[in-house]
């Protein structure tokens, strides 16, 4: 257990499913990632967070999303007043441990939101890489961006057209600590590739991005073991059928700005996940 930080809410965990999620070893251990196995699944643990791949035979792709939180009991207040639908898991109804969001409230992707822990585990360790966010694809941004903030009690910051999808998509950020859930949305009009595979596939997962150190290096190790990448300056694309179903974005480490209700708890300024960046103003206590 780490003593030096803990930030929520947070992007705590992702699940996917996958044919033979042992095959994908090589592939994060050249990324820089802790590989472990449990039975037929991978575990992949970075910087606090967690990616999960399990074995299925039902299709591939992230599956869930965990966000852990500071309060639980007004997350499920605002998450009733939004209207979604939601199941509570615990051993005493009176004090739910974790609420449980469908993939069909939630854009495509099964949520648990869970109270954060005081303190989390291995936040201050280093490591060469981190969970930075999850692209969900959705139709409506704005209904979408209303209902993450229900479940992660975060402002969306309405993005406009993204920077980076030459206009044809817009965005919302939902900055969670030093992570978050971006959410994209076609253009109105914009009759393009994105518009057209949200259209055949539906809402859901469209990317999971892990900053790395070094890119060059980890692309290097990359290529070593069989695996091409696609450059799409600043970043690199791993493709889903190397990654388990899954659209991996290779970046360079970036810096989110904490969303205002974020709640910041500080022991040292000195983790090195905090490393160049400070808190918002009054979000931090000692």
């Amino acid at each position: 257990m780490s003593d030096e930080l803990a930030l929520v809410p947070r992007l705590a965990d992702v699940v996917c499913a996958t044919q033979d999620p042992l095959t994908l070893a090589a592939l994060y251990q050249a990324i820089g990632a802790k590989v472990d196995v449990a039975g037929d699944s991978l575990i992949i643990d970075i910087a606090g967070s967690r990616i999960e791949y399990r074995s299925s035979d039902q299709g591939s792709g992230i599956v869930t999303v965990g966000v852990e939180v500071d309060d639980l009991a007004r997350r499920l207040v605002e998450i009733k007043a939004h209207g979604v639908a939601a199941s509570l898991m615990s051993v005493d109804v009176a004090d739910p441990d974790e609420i449980r969001i469908g993939a069909e409230h939630a854009n495509g992707v099964d949520v648990i939101v869970r109270q954060a822990p005081n303190m989390v585990d291995d936040a201050g360790a280093w490591t060469p890489i981190r969970l930075d966010h999850v692209a969900l694809a959705v139709q409506d941004l704005d209904a979408a961006a209303g209902v993450w903030a229900a479940l992660t009690g975060v402002r969306p910051n309405m993005m406009g057209v993204h920077p980076v999808s030459n206009g044809a998509f817009t965005a919302a950020r939902l900055s969670l600590g030093e992570q978050m859930i971006e959410l994209v949305s076609p253009v109105q009009g914009q009759d393009s590739t994105f518009a057209r595979r949200l259209r055949s596939k539906g809402e859901g997962p469209a990317a999971m991005a892990l900053p790395v150190d070094d890119l060059d290096a980890t692309v290097g190790r990359l290529a070593a073991i069989g695996i091409e990448v696609l450059r799409s300056d600043p970043h690199v694309m791993l493709h889903p059928s190397d990654a388990g179903g899954v659209l991996v974005q290779l970046t360079p480490r970036v810096e989110h700005e904490p969303a205002a209700t974020t709640a910041c708890k500080v022991q040292r300024a000195t983790s090195p996940l905090r490393r160049g960046r400070d808190c918002a103003p009054g979000s931090c206590v000692d």
